[in-house]
């Protein structure tokens, strides 16, 4: 898995211009292949974004294409009951059980 960055950081890195505020969130993207391990992934950036000096936001991307948050997947595997997360596409947008993303049926 290699992630992507995008947002002010992208923007700064290309043009040279000031884009990064004091305010500016570090925006990522982890596209994962099938069977990929995401909660591990998921755990892992909350466990960096305690000490991070900016907010972490950003999305992993699975291999059919359906992008979610990570903070709504750390919320939904760390829920007590049956969880639905807000899932994009380039089609559009639609809310799916956790269980029904590939590699996390198992966390559910």
């Amino acid at each position: 898995m290699e992630p992507a960055v995008f947002g002010s950081l992208l923007w700064q890195h290309l043009t040279g211009l000031g884009y990064l505020s004091p305010h500016s969130d570090l925006d990522v993207l982890w596209p994962v292949a099938a069977g990929f391990d995401v909660l591990s992934l998921v755990l892992s950036i909350a466990r960096v974004q305690r000490d991070a000096p900016l907010r972490i936001d950003g999305e992993v991307v699975f291999a059919d294409g359906y992008a979610v948050n990570w903070r709504e997947l750390w919320n939904a595997f760390r829920a007590t009951h049956p969880a639905t997360v807000l899932a994009k596409t380039m089609e559009g947008v639609r809310l799916l059980d956790i269980a029904s993303l590939p590699g996390l049926g198992q966390h559910a």
